[in-house]
C-alpha cells in the first residue's frame, strides 16, 4: 500500500491541475515531483523554479517554493545586445534598466546563451518586489545572426508554495 500524501499549495491555480495530475500519474510517490516541475518550467524557459524550503521543511512535510532559475554572476552577454534586450524589456514590460538587478546563467555555449534577468518592480505581486525575465540569445554562424526571445510575466505574480506531509 502506497504512503498517503497531502498537499498544501498556495499561488497561481495553473499549478494546481499540474500537480495533482503528477501525483496521479507518479501514483503518489513525493521525492521526484519537485523534479518533474522543474524540468517543466525549463522547457517553457520559466524564470523561476521550486527549490525545497529547508527554513520550514520537517520530518513529516517538505516545504517548496519558488527561486529564481540559474546561477548568480556576471551576464555572458556583450553590452550591445544587453542594451537591446534592456530596451526591449523597457518598452514592453516598464521595467527601466536602473532596476536591473542581477543576471542569473541557466545556459551557456558558443551558440546560445540563457539568463534569468531580476528586476526591482514596484508591480510585482512577490513580497520581495522582484520581477524576473528569462532571456535567449541564439546565434546562427550559417547567417551570422543572434536572435533575442524573452519568457515570463512582465510583473512576476505571487510566490507559488507547496508541501507534501505523510
Amino acid at each position: 500500500m502506497k504512503d498517503s500524501v497531502m498537499i498544501r499549495y498556495t499561488g497561481r491555480t495553473v499549478g494546481v491541475l499540474s500537480l495533482v495530475t503528477m501525483m496521479m500519474v507518479m501514483g503518489c510517490a513525493t521525492p521526484p515531483i519537485d523534479k518533474a516541475l522543474n524540468e517543466g518550467m525549463a522547457k517553457r524557459h520559466a524564470p523561476l523554479r521550486y527549490v525545497l524550503d529547508d527554513s520550514r521543511s520537517n520530518a513529516g512535510t517538505r516545504f517548496f517554493r519558488e527561486a529564481w532559475a540559474g546561477e548568480p554572476g556576471e551576464s555572458h552577454v556583450n553590452e550591445r545586445y544587453r542594451k537591446m534586450a534592456l530596451d526591449r524589456i523597457n518598452r514592453y514590460c516598464d521595467l527601466p534598466p536602473s532596476a536591473f538587478i542581477e543576471a542569473r546563467t541557466v545556459s551557456f555555449s558558443e551558440t546560445y546563451i540563457e539568463e534569468v534577468w531580476v528586476f526591482r518592480d514596484p508591480l510585482s505581486k512577490r513580497e520581495d518586489g522582484l520581477s524576473g525575465q528569462t532571456v535567449m540569445f541564439r546565434y546562427d554562424p550559417e547567417t551570422n545572426r543572434t536572435d533575442v526571445s524573452f519568457s515570463g510575466a512582465c510583473h512576476t505574480a505571487a510566490e507559488t508554495t507547496f508541501s507534501f506531509a505523510r
